[in-house]
C-alpha cells in the first residue's frame, strides 16, 4: 500500500508540474512575456511552496492565529 501511494503521488507530482509549466508558457506567449521571466517565476514558486506548506502546517498544529505572527529582523 505504501509503495502504491508513493507511485501515485509521484505520478501526480510529475503531471502537475508539467501542467504548471505548460500553462505558464502558454500564458506568457499570449501576454508577450519572456520565457526567461516565466521560467524564473516557476522555479521561484517551486522552491518556495514547500517551505510555505511546512510553515502553514506547523502554524495550524500550534493553533497560532495570524495576528500573533511577527517577522524578526
Amino acid at each position: 500500500m505504501t509503495i502504491a501511494a508513493f507511485v501515485v503521488g509521484l505520478v501526480l507530482l510529475i503531471v502537475g508540474a508539467e501542467g504548471l509549466v505548460r500553462g505558464a508558457s502558454r500564458l506568457a506567449a499570449r501576454l508577450g512575456i519572456s520565457s526567461l521571466i516565466v521560467g524564473l517565476t516557476v522555479v521561484t514558486f517551486g522552491t518556495s511552496a514547500p517551505e510555505l506548506a511546512v510553515s502553514q502546517n506547523r502554524r495550524r498544529s500550534l493553533a497560532v492565529p495570524w495576528s500573533c505572527l511577527t517577522i524578526e529582523r
